[in-house]
């Protein structure tokens, strides 16, 4: 069942926040989705871009374009986590994704971004529905609707050549955005509102064989001095239907999440009994095996479709932990572990020492020795226990540095820095300069960036300069030398 609701310029309500569409299903259940809709190529792959302006009077003007710097940005997970200036959440969606996308930016103006992706829904396929997730960031100066910067979502049947009403939406700030917070930094004395990561359901099924696009696009405020930015994920699989629902033969409980953004939801069985009524059900223990369940799901008004979903169960999952591949390292290593989560499961690693987060699937791992980890694996109830095991290997076959006897800082891009350059070394305590009368051109404590032959902004002439280094090997030993260069100009 799908009834369709007016479509609307809407203000942004509060969605359920959802990292995946999971029914704890066997991956082979799901339809995948389009290549790279989900950013996982780390690029624009299949998307297109567009870059404008909007007008005083509030028309929005875009033209397609090469993804624009600091318009269009892709950003990927591992290492340190980065994080939104404004709100402070994750600028990689936390639904497991590797690469999230931001479009526009906190520069103020008139600007306008917008990305589309152009798909046909494979013939055959009615099941068919994207969960895509956002994070949005607007400053509220106040204006009027129709100046306000905002971020615009829309779902457009290519073959029939009409909206679909179910999942097109203005997102416009104003002062009653329920879900949002004020940042606490101020800009010109003005409120930032800012979303955490969230998510929407487009249900887009008896539609196989049909083309849609699906487009999201950021504005500043049309008068020109507000911001407004979004950052945009979509998840890897999308289906709508449970052909399959499985779970472990020995979970202690079964655990069904509908949709996210709806206010209010009705879970059922065969016999029409009613189980619950929040977005998760929880059934323990699991219900007996080919049984089925059913979710009703109504929208907030004006807000998207009433909409039902089925699933099936069986007792027949079974999991594979996989740890990752063997890797050698010497220092300061980054060695991402692991795959990408999987919906329904549940890691855990050890031993946790190095590791960026024990509970992920894939965490970075940084060990000062030789360390093997193991992963274990877990199905959400409890059950298909299983585990693996990856060996990092400390191994350094060269430990060494030098410093070269010249440098050209001419701009060129080559040797335009005099720097130490390491092999097998861990840290530098410190890397010197000096003129032939004992001056001090140059410090720092990295191999990073390295002097460029200036002084107080000065480019300095050719001249011979001494350097002087300590760092520490991998295996903890201080090393000090000296020497000198020549600065060519």
């Amino acid at each position: 069942m799908r009834t369709a609701l007016p479509i609307r310029s809407v203000q942004v309500f509060g969605l359920v926040c959802f990292a995946v569409l999971v029914f704890l299903l066997s991956l082979g259940s799901y339809a995948q989705c389009p290549p790279d809709i989900d950013f996982e190529n780390g690029n624009f792959d299949g998307w297109r871009c567009y870059t404008g302006f909007i007008q005083q009077d509030g028309t929005i003007r875009v033209a397609q374009s090469a993804p624009a710097l600091d318009r269009h940005v892709i950003y990927k997970s591992g290492g340190t986590v980065e994080r939104d200036y404004w709100g402070g959440f994750p600028k990689v969606c936390p639904n497991g994704s590797n690469y999230s996308m931001r479009l526009g930016n906190d520069n103020t103006g008139r600007g306008a971004e917008k990305i589309s992706y152009t798909f046909t829904i494979p013939p055959g396929q009615n099941n068919f529905s994207l969960v895509y997730n956002y994070a949005i960031v607007l400053q509220d100066p106040g204006h009027s609707a129709f100046q306000q910067p905002r971020m615009r979502v829309e779902v457009m049947n290519l073959t029939d050549n009409k909206i679909d009403p179910c999942s097109s939406f203005d997102f416009v700030v104003n002062g009653s955005l329920p879900g949002f917070k004020v940042s606490p930094i101020k800009q010109d004395s003005s409120i930032v509102r800012y979303k955490e990561w969230s998510a929407a359901f487009i249900d887009l099924s008896g539609n196989a064989g049909k083309t849609f696009s699906i487009s999201f696009l950021t504005t500043d405020c049309s008068l020109g001095a507000h911001f407004g930015y979004a950052y945009i994920d979509i998840n890897s699989i999308c289906s709508n239907t449970v052909p399959g629902s499985v779970y472990c033969p020995d979970d202690k409980f079964l655990e069904l999440t509908a949709p996210p953004g709806f206010q209010s939801y009705k879970w059922f069985n065969s016999a029409q009994t009613v189980l619950g009524s929040g977005a998760t059900l929880r059934l323990e223990p699991p219900p007996a095996t080919r049984d089925t369940i059913y979710v009703a799901f109504d929208p907030f008004s004006g807000y998207g479709c009433s909409d039902t979903l089925i699933a099936y169960l069986a007792d027949t999952l079974q999991l594979t932990a996989n740890a990752g591949v063997d890797n050698e390292f010497c220092v300061n290593p980054a060695i991402q572990l692991g795959i990408n989560p999987k919906p329904g499961e549940v890691y855990k690693w050890s031993p946790s020492t190095g590791l960026s987060d024990p509970d992920i699937a894939n965490p970075i791992a940084s060990p000062r020795s030789s360390t093997q980890y193991t992963l274990t694996v877990q199905h959400t109830g409890g059950g298909c226990r299983t585990t693996d095991q990856v060996s990092l290997v400390k191994k350094c076959d060269v430990i060494e540095f030098y410093v070269p006897n010249s440098f050209t800082p001419n701009g060129d891009g080559l040797n335009d820095r005099l720097k130490p350059v390491l092999y097998g070394y861990s840290k530098v305590n410190y890397f010197r300069v000096y003129n032939r009368y004992g001056d001090l051109l140059y410090e720092a404590n990295s191999d990073l960036p390295g002097w460029d032959g200036t002084l107080k902004g000065k480019r300095l002439p050719t001249q011979t300069v001494v350097w002087m280094i300590e760092a520490i090997d991998a295996n903890g030993i201080v090393e000090r030398r000296q020497g000198s260069s020549v600065l060519i100009r």
